[in-house]
């Protein structure tokens, strides 16, 4: 938000947004004169009003009801706030922290577990992307004979990532074998990144097949056609779905909101477009992410795993508690990148 508003405004701004945060309703002047101690007379609570009507940070339903916030007004509200991980509940605090902490690696049953404690706290949507498995870091890549014609192939990140499936060969490989196969796998590519293991493999296999090295030809080849085989994706994980629903404000907006939960690269388009230079939560409001995202928001942390960046967030209504969301999203973040990726003894 580009205006710059005067401390009384911001005051009166502050409490419109409080009141319908809490209320969902809109806000008179008469109930900013009663029940907030802002040190402004009944006629400049209404001038003030007014002059942020003009601005468009708030707006009436019609003609003889009060305010409410608009998207700009949530923006220039959000943009004034500081992010004190501090702030957070203290008992939610420790709940995230036993949820994350208690893991020793990532899993589908951790990211579920956060989610769901973050919907249960925030009362909206939560959800995790994690980081695109083309990202990682490699610790080994082994082979378990299943038949004649078919391998699978078990993929292990440094950061305990497993990704496992099945390819097609010819032929047995006998015990001998697959343990030369693995040994040389295990010089090649640990501790090299998905994307240079791919290039590693490329040159590999062209001069196995000058030397004429059957077994480093096999290796490779079937090293090939295990990262090959659909690794890329990174993983959405969504919980809170039907507590959206329970909002009013949403009506006629949820089908457009679901399906947004539905597409990561949608949620990943949006936090691309809203990219900022700093790593603390980003908020994306209303039209910010896109026509059919008014009266909703976004707010998303990123965190580092296996080498790449995953994000933890809260997606709902407008309509948040964000001082108090913020910084909950923002130790989420921190407190999983912590847990997965621990300071070397």
């Amino acid at each position: 938000m580009e205006q710059k508003l005067t401390p009384r405004s911001r005051v009166v701004l502050s409490a419109i947004i409080s009141r319908y945060v809490e209320t969902g309703q809109s806000v008179s002047s008469l109930w900013l004169n009663n029940a907030v101690d802002i040190g402004l007379s009944p006629a400049s609570i209404r001038r003030v009003m007014n002059e942020l009507t003009v601005l468009g940070l708030i707006t009436q339903t019609h003609a003889s009801s009060g305010r409410i916030p608009t998207d700009q007004g949530f923006r220039a509200f959000v943009d004034a706030l500081r992010t004190d991980e501090a702030d957070v509940d203290t008992q939610a605090m420790q709940a995230l922290k036993t949820t994350i902490e208690s893991s020793e690696r990532p899993s589908g049953a951790l990211w579920q577990r956060t989610v769901r404690l973050l919907s249960m706290v925030s009362r909206q949507a939560a959800l995790v992307i994690t980081p695109a498995f083309s990202d990682a870091v490699l610790r080994n890549i082994h082979f378990v004979p299943l038949d004649r014609q078919q391998l699978l192939a078990v993929i292990v990140t440094r950061n305990g990532l497993v990704h496992s499936n099945y390819i097609q060969q010819e032929g047995d490989i006998d015990a001998a074998e697959l343990e030369r196969m693995h040994n040389y796998l295990q010089q090649t590519i640990a501790n090299r990144s998905l994307n240079d293991v791919r290039a590693i493999l490329r040159h590999e296999l062209a001069d196995a097949i000058a030397q004429r090295d059957a077994l480093r030809e096999k290796a490779t080849r079937l090293s090939q056609a295990a990262i090959e085989n659909d690794t890329d994706g990174s993983l959405l994980v969504v919980e809170g779905r039907s507590l959206l629903v329970e909002q009013p404000e949403l009506e006629g907006k949820l089908s457009a909101l679901m399906e947004t939960l539905d597409h990561k690269n949608r949620i990943l388009d949006m936090l691309d477009q809203a990219a900022q230079s700093d790593a603390g939560p980003m908020v994306i409001i209303g039209g910010e992410g896109g026509d059919d995202f008014a009266g909703c928001a976004l707010i998303s942390s990123p965190f580092a795993l296996a080498g790449g960046v995953g994000q933890v967030g809260i997606l709902g209504s407008n309509r948040m508690n964000y001082p108090t969301l913020l910084p909950l999203v923002s130790l989420s973040a921190r407190l999983i990148s912590a847990a997965l990726n621990p300071l070397p003894k």
